[in-house]
């Protein structure tokens, strides 16, 4: 797996560019953690079911 701070610049530009290219208006490249609580709340907000199914 590849970290998101150690990413060559050319392709983080690269990455940029194509997203802007597909009609991004912006984006940004940061590394993955674990979130518990946030994980816990989006939980919660399902199992009430806050969320529409087309």
């Amino acid at each position: 797996m590849i970290k998101a701070d150690s990413l060559p610049e050319n392709l983080i530009a690269l990455i940029k560019d194509e997203a802007l290219r597909l009609g991004f208006d912006d984006l940004g490249i940061s590394k993955a953690q674990q979130l518990p609580e946030d994980a816990r709340l989006m939980e919660d907000w399902l199992q009430k079911g806050f969320f529409r199914v087309k």
